[in-house]
């Protein structure tokens, strides 16, 4: 159901880092067109940008922040406001770095201030540090090394989104559920445990069986052995649908 839910409503992804990091450059690359203004002046990006994007399938909605530093600019501090309230609406933070640089004492106090989601840290601009694309298992959890600007290891970000995001492996075994297989789901669970309940309360067997054959056919609405006038009947009942 979870893997459903983000193929069709996508994952908010948050890109932060402190100022110059390439976080706006990254949007750019993946949004395949400059959607953010990248200039080499600290402090350009202010309010949050948004951009929905779809990569290899998953849907997803890439938020831009501020460069996350201390500064005494009112409309700055404004922007980096906003952006941790982004953060906290976000399901998955990718952290920028400069790969020249690698993860200081201050990318670390950040770190330890991000909400708790899942996070990615990705050392930019790996091609000026003469480093080869790579994702790997680092000392700040998953890893991976990328260059934005000259479009190398976006296709393992993709991976990696994918695999955060539980999409590793999409085929014939993805279960799409929907609202009323879910509501099917938990209304089995529940004679399931009416019946076993019965049972250990030393009630008639064909109150528990009883049970039993609501739960079957509770399960029969995910499986399609229910009757067609029952679903046409349920189709109806959810959707506005003339002739």
């Amino acid at each position: 159901a979870g893997q459903g839910r983000r193929l069709r409503e996508g994952v908010t992804v948050a890109i932060v880092g402190q100022p110059n990091v390439g976080k706006s450059t990254l949007l750019n690359a993946l949004a395949g067109y400059e959607a953010a203004i990248v200039s080499e002046q600290a402090g350009t990006t202010r309010d949050p940008l948004r951009e929905h994007l779809l990569l290899d399938g998953l849907p997803l909605t890439i938020v831009d922040t501020a460069g996350l530093r201390e500064t005494d600019d009112a409309i700055e501090r404004e922007g980096i406001r906003r952006a941790w309230q982004a953060l906290e609406k976000a399901e998955l933070a990718l952290f920028l770095v400069d790969d020249r640089e690698g993860v200081s004492d201050a990318d670390r106090a950040l770190l330890a201030r991000l909400p708790a989601m899942p996070r990615l840290l990705l050392r930019n601009k790996c091609d000026l540090a003469g480093q080869a694309p790579a994702l790997y298992p680092g000392s700040e959890g998953q890893e991976l090394r990328l260059s934005a600007k000259a479009g190398l290891g976006l296709d393992l970000l993709v991976q990696a989104l994918k695999a955060q995001a539980g999409l590793s492996e999409v085929g014939e075994g993805l279960f799409l559920a929907r609202a009323r297989h879910l509501e099917a789901l938990d209304q089995a669970a529940s004679h399931l445990a009416q019946a076993r309940q019965r049972l250990t309360e030393g009630a008639h067997a064909e109150l528990a069986a009883e049970e039993l054959r609501l739960a079957q056919q509770a399960l029969g609405r995910i499986t399609g052995e229910q009757s067609s006038d029952a679903l046409l009947g349920e189709i109806f009942r959810r959707f506005c649908i003339g002739k």
